[in-house]
């Protein structure tokens, strides 16, 4: 059984076996509306924080999340979320069609956040085991030191989404970070989404149709490993953009 309690306008989940005692958790909202987070706590047993354990509440749930030893929460938030959503907005109002790669680039300086992830999709008579793999990766190893922080969508549509965050927008960082991924045995396609885009609101069905993927990688079973390839960014492409990234 899961009970959602509500505490200084977060979302608090507490689950246990027996119900006999409430973990007050460190949830890691990200400051994103409607992604509410509820976070692994230390020392408990991961197969309590399987998605299928913890549906989706209303709209209490929507992720599951997990930190590694070296996990800091600033690697992964804008130095002011608020500010920056509000100066995107000015930007698509007053210059929408001047939108570029560069654009992002000068906002995620200004604003200090240079995370992003890889998203893989999974069906949701395998997330649980996926997502075992990942979680276990997190808090023991951090991927090979490339990544400390990753979680699942407690609902699919039409497929859940497991995110696993690079603390920058190093190529060298995001690559290896790919590798470590394939390294524990996931072969599905990955999707790279700078977290710049997911602070300014920019998802799959978004107005402007920017699209917020900008790399893509597809394993390559002869050669086993896999295939990173960029996405030619077009900031105001007008080609609709698919599902990917709708979570985030």
């Amino acid at each position: 059984m899961a009970t959602v309690y509500e505490q200084d306008d977060a979302i608090i989940l507490a689950v246990s076996s027996n119900e006999q005692k409430l973990q007050q958790l460190n949830s890691i909202t990200l400051e994103v509306p409607g992604n509410q987070t509820v976070q692994i706590p230390e020392n408990a047993a991961i197969e309590e924080y399987m998605p299928h354990r913890l549906k989706r509440c209303g709209n209490a749930v929507k992720w599951i999340s997990t930190v590694g030893p070296s996990f800091n929460c600033k690697d992964y938030k804008p130095n002011d979320a608020h500010a920056l959503k509000l100066h995107f907005e000015q930007l698509l109002e007053t210059s929408r069609a001047l939108l570029t790669l560069k654009t992002f680039e000068q906002l995620a300086d200004q604003y200090e956040i240079h995370s992003g992830k890889w998203v893989l999709y999974v069906d949701d008579d395998q997330v649980d085991d996926v997502w075992r793999l990942v979680a276990n990766e997190i808090q023991n190893n951090e991927f090979g030191g490339f990544s400390t922080y990753a979680r699942v969508s407690t609902v699919k549509i039409p497929q859940h989404a497991i995110c696993i965050y690079s603390k920058t927008s190093d190529t060298n960082e995001i690559e290896g970070l790919e590798k470590a991924i394939r390294k524990i045995g996931i072969k599905r396609v990955l999707y790279y989404k700078p977290d710049i885009y997911t602070f300014c609101g920019i998802h799959g069905n978004h107005d402007c149709r920017i699209r917020p993927i900008i790399f893509t990688s597809e394993y390559n079973k002869v050669e086993d490993k896999g295939s990173i390839l960029p996405t030619n960014f077009n900031a105001m492409s007008f080609v609709r953009v698919d599902a990917v990234s709708n979570y985030e």
